[in-house]
């Protein structure tokens, strides 16, 4: 198979892959517009990456932990949920953000048991949202290394103004 074949075959994968995250709610807009607009290239937009992969699984360790305490301070976790649930948004994950926004909803009403499987399905959803961007990148990487462009793919279905 020569280069040019494994490219198109690559691109055809990304491109596949990206739409099935799309449909199953995983990603959204937010995410292919930060890739498209920014590229894979661009350092900001991996480090924001980087910081929300290296940071959610403390912060909602740190929810548990705030949740078991003898005085909740529900500002505060709202608060703090909703940086979450904001970071979430702006990088596409879209199950994420929904699983924030049922926590914060349960969080209102004082529902500290749904707080608590809230936590759960967005540690769920947090580790598929990894796992999906993980095969993005290595696919982005793999493309990139034969000389094949992110927006090639991406601006298929998703142009600009």
């Amino acid at each position: 198979m020569s280069e040019q074949d494994r490219l198109g075959l690559l691109k055809q994968t990304y491109h596949r892959e990206l739409m099935s995250l799309s449909a199953q709610n995983i990603l959204d807009e937010e995410f292919v517009t930060l890739r498209f607009v920014y590229g894979a290239e661009d350092p900001l937009t991996s480090d924001i990456y980087t910081i929300f992969v290296a940071e959610t699984p403390q912060e909602i360790d740190q929810l548990k932990t705030l949740l078991n305490a003898q005085s909740i301070n529900q500002e505060f976790l709202a608060d703090k949920i909703g940086n979450m649930r904001a970071s979430g948004e702006a990088l596409g994950a879209r199950r994420f953000k929904v699983a924030c926004l049922d926590f914060w909803e349960y969080l209102k009403a004082m529902n500290i048991q749904e707080c608590f499987r809230c936590l759960q399905k967005m540690n769920d959803e947090f580790l598929v949202f990894k796992a999906s961007i993980e095969t993005l990148f290595h696919l982005e990487d793999q493309i990139e290394g034969l000389g094949g462009n992110l927006a090639e793919i991406v601006g298929k279905d998703h142009k600009r103004d």
